[in-house]
Protein backbone atom coordinates (compact mmCIF):
# COMPACT_ATOMS: atom_id res chain seq x y z
CA UNK A 1 0.00 0.00 0.00
CA UNK A 2 1.15 3.51 -0.48
CA UNK A 3 1.45 5.95 2.15
CA UNK A 4 -0.40 9.22 2.99
CA UNK A 5 2.68 11.29 1.80
CA UNK A 6 3.48 9.24 -1.34
CA UNK A 7 -0.09 9.40 -2.39
CA UNK A 8 -0.39 13.74 -1.51
CA UNK A 9 3.18 14.01 -3.45
CA UNK A 10 1.56 12.15 -6.71
CA UNK A 11 -1.67 14.38 -6.20
CA UNK A 12 0.59 17.33 -6.19
CA UNK A 13 2.76 16.12 -9.74
CA UNK A 14 -0.93 15.73 -10.88
CA UNK A 15 -1.81 18.94 -10.20
CA UNK A 16 1.42 20.29 -11.74
CA UNK A 17 0.85 18.28 -14.87
CA UNK A 18 -2.08 19.94 -15.18
CA UNK A 19 -1.16 22.93 -14.53
CA UNK A 20 1.71 23.14 -16.64
CA UNK A 21 -0.61 21.41 -19.64
CA UNK A 22 -2.92 23.97 -19.37
CA UNK A 23 0.05 26.65 -20.10
CA UNK A 24 0.82 24.96 -22.86
CA UNK A 25 -3.09 24.62 -24.01
CA UNK A 26 -3.06 28.45 -24.13
CA UNK A 27 -1.44 28.31 -27.46
CA UNK A 28 -3.66 28.58 -30.36
CA UNK A 29 -2.38 25.84 -32.56
CA UNK A 30 -3.80 22.60 -30.19
CA UNK A 31 -2.15 19.93 -32.11
CA UNK A 32 1.73 22.26 -31.21
CA UNK A 33 0.61 22.36 -27.88
CA UNK A 34 0.02 19.35 -27.43
CA UNK A 35 3.24 18.17 -29.77
CA UNK A 36 5.50 20.20 -27.12
CA UNK A 37 3.79 19.37 -24.23
CA UNK A 38 4.64 15.66 -25.20
CA UNK A 39 8.81 17.17 -25.68
CA UNK A 40 8.59 18.73 -22.43
CA UNK A 41 7.37 15.80 -20.70
CA UNK A 42 10.24 13.62 -22.27
CA UNK A 43 12.89 15.87 -21.82
CA UNK A 44 11.85 15.52 -18.21
CA UNK A 45 12.47 12.23 -18.34
CA UNK A 46 15.17 12.25 -20.25
CA UNK A 47 16.71 14.41 -17.42
CA UNK A 48 15.35 12.45 -14.45
CA UNK A 49 17.36 9.61 -15.94
CA UNK A 50 20.63 11.51 -16.35
CA UNK A 51 20.22 13.35 -12.79
CA UNK A 52 18.11 10.93 -10.49
CA UNK A 53 14.40 11.13 -9.52
CA UNK A 54 13.33 14.47 -9.00
CA UNK A 55 11.98 16.13 -5.73
CA UNK A 56 8.35 17.54 -5.60
CA UNK A 57 10.40 21.54 -5.20
CA UNK A 58 13.25 20.58 -7.97
CA UNK A 59 9.67 19.25 -10.86
CA UNK A 60 8.47 22.47 -9.71
CA UNK A 61 11.55 24.20 -10.51
CA UNK A 62 11.83 22.56 -13.94
CA UNK A 63 8.17 22.99 -14.89
CA UNK A 64 8.48 26.97 -14.06
CA UNK A 65 11.66 26.56 -16.74
CA UNK A 66 9.79 24.56 -18.96
CA UNK A 67 6.66 27.40 -19.65
CA UNK A 68 9.54 30.29 -19.64
CA UNK A 69 10.71 28.00 -22.64
CA UNK A 70 7.48 27.56 -24.12
CA UNK A 71 8.25 29.23 -27.44
CA UNK A 72 11.62 27.11 -28.05
CA UNK A 73 9.14 23.39 -27.18
CA UNK A 74 6.43 25.31 -29.54
CA UNK A 75 9.11 25.73 -32.30
CA UNK A 76 10.69 22.33 -31.69
CA UNK A 77 6.75 21.01 -32.29
CA UNK A 78 6.43 23.26 -35.35
CA UNK A 79 9.61 21.65 -36.85
CA UNK A 80 8.44 17.90 -36.24
CA UNK A 81 4.99 18.76 -37.41
CA UNK A 82 6.81 20.01 -40.85
CA UNK A 83 9.29 16.96 -40.57
CA UNK A 84 6.23 14.62 -40.89
CA UNK A 85 4.31 17.02 -43.31
CA UNK A 86 7.47 17.09 -45.52
CA UNK A 87 7.87 12.95 -45.45
CA UNK A 88 4.23 12.27 -45.95
CA UNK A 89 4.04 14.91 -49.28
CA UNK A 90 7.42 13.34 -50.16
CA UNK A 91 5.40 9.92 -50.22
CA UNK A 92 2.19 10.98 -51.81
CA UNK A 93 3.98 12.89 -54.49
CA UNK A 94 6.17 9.90 -55.07
CA UNK A 95 3.25 7.59 -55.12
CA UNK A 96 1.15 9.92 -57.38
CA UNK A 97 4.20 10.08 -60.14
CA UNK A 98 4.60 6.66 -60.31
CA UNK A 99 0.80 6.27 -60.58
CA UNK A 100 0.81 8.99 -63.70
CA UNK A 101 3.67 7.56 -65.22
CA UNK A 102 2.06 3.78 -64.96
CA UNK A 103 -0.89 5.12 -66.21
CA UNK A 104 0.82 7.21 -69.31
CA UNK A 105 2.70 4.04 -69.86
CA UNK A 106 0.09 1.61 -70.54
CA UNK A 107 -1.80 3.99 -72.59
CA UNK A 108 0.76 4.88 -75.03
CA UNK A 109 1.55 1.40 -75.09
CA UNK A 110 -2.37 0.69 -75.96
CA UNK A 111 -2.21 3.95 -78.57
CA UNK A 112 0.64 2.27 -80.06
CA UNK A 113 -0.50 -1.19 -80.39
CA UNK A 114 -4.02 0.21 -81.69
CA UNK A 115 -1.74 2.10 -84.41
CA UNK A 116 -0.06 -0.73 -85.17
CA UNK A 117 -3.29 -3.11 -85.58
CA UNK A 118 -5.18 -0.18 -87.51
CA UNK A 119 -1.88 0.80 -90.10
CA UNK A 120 -1.83 -3.23 -91.20
CA UNK A 121 -5.49 -3.30 -91.12
CA UNK A 122 -5.77 -0.55 -93.42
CA UNK A 123 -2.87 -0.92 -95.34
CA UNK A 124 -4.76 -2.83 -98.04
CA UNK A 125 -7.89 -1.26 -97.63
CA UNK A 126 -6.43 1.47 -98.68
CA UNK A 127 -4.53 -0.05 -101.96
CA UNK A 128 -8.15 -0.86 -103.03
CA UNK A 129 -9.56 2.19 -102.85
CA UNK A 130 -7.14 4.16 -105.07
CA UNK A 131 -7.14 1.10 -107.26
CA UNK A 132 -11.00 1.13 -107.50
CA UNK A 133 -10.94 4.66 -107.42
CA UNK A 134 -8.76 4.98 -110.49
CA UNK A 135 -10.63 2.00 -112.70
CA UNK A 136 -14.01 3.70 -112.06
CA UNK A 137 -13.08 6.84 -112.73
CA UNK A 138 -11.02 5.88 -115.99
CA UNK A 139 -14.46 4.02 -117.16
CA UNK A 140 -16.42 7.35 -116.25
CA UNK A 141 -13.67 10.11 -117.86
CA UNK A 142 -12.30 8.23 -120.75
CA UNK A 143 -16.19 7.06 -122.80
CA UNK A 144 -16.89 11.37 -121.19
CA UNK A 145 -13.98 12.49 -123.61
CA UNK A 146 -14.32 10.12 -126.41
CA UNK A 147 -18.15 11.45 -126.68
CA UNK A 148 -17.53 14.86 -125.96
CA UNK A 149 -14.90 14.68 -128.33
CA UNK A 150 -16.98 13.43 -131.10
CA UNK A 151 -20.02 15.48 -130.54
CA UNK A 152 -18.61 18.85 -130.33
CA UNK A 153 -15.37 18.31 -132.18
CA UNK A 154 -12.90 20.79 -130.93
CA UNK A 155 -10.32 22.42 -132.38
CA UNK A 156 -7.79 20.13 -130.60
CA UNK A 157 -8.78 17.10 -132.83
CA UNK A 158 -8.05 19.49 -135.71
CA UNK A 159 -4.68 20.42 -134.18
CA UNK A 160 -4.04 16.79 -133.53
CA UNK A 161 -4.90 15.85 -137.13
CA UNK A 162 -7.71 13.47 -135.84
CA UNK A 163 -10.41 14.57 -137.40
Amino acid sequence: MSSPASEQQNQGEEELYHSTLARFLRHPSYVEALIAFGLFVQGEREYEQRQGRLTPRRRADYHKQAIQRLDLLLDSARKSLLQVHNKWAAQDLARVTNAIQTEATNTIAGIKHQATFNHKRWRWAGFWEGFLGAVVWSLIALPALWLWFKVFQPEVLHLLGIH
